[in-house]
């Protein structure tokens, strides 16, 4: 493969030096890239559309926390779902008798036959 790779930048009058290095980690990092810049692009498009949404400004912690509130609503439902779905199942491995939060809770995959009941 290195042979292959080496032959063709030498046809395209590329530096060779240039793929000295590891192909393949080449390649996650390039992905890696790729997917931070998807990531703040898809953030500033949230952060654009809760500034939209502000009736007044906000400070820079109160827009994250509205970003935080969100993910933390949308992991929530998805739970429910899930939950309601048969898909995972809850369980309280040390009930100290008080009120519950979802701290207190452990998912795990919902066995086949339960899944199917």
């Amino acid at each position: 493969m290195m042979k292959k790779l080496t032959r063709s930048v030498q046809n395209a009058n590329i530096e060779p030096q240039i793929f000295t290095g590891n192909i393949e980690s080449e390649i996650v990092a390039q992905t890696d890239r790729t997917s931070r810049d998807e990531q703040l692009q898809a953030d500033a498009q949230e952060y654009n559309e809760i500034l939209r949404q502000a009736r007044r400004g906000l400070t820079e912690a109160s827009l994250e926390a509205v970003m935080v509130l969100r993910r933390e609503m949308e992991y929530r439902q998805a739970l429910m779902d899930l939950l309601l779905e048969g898909e995972i199942e809850a369980e309280i491995p040390n009930d100290d008798g008080g009120s519950l939060t979802l701290d207190h809770f452990r998912w795990k995959r919902a066995r086949p036959e339960q899944a199917a009941a």
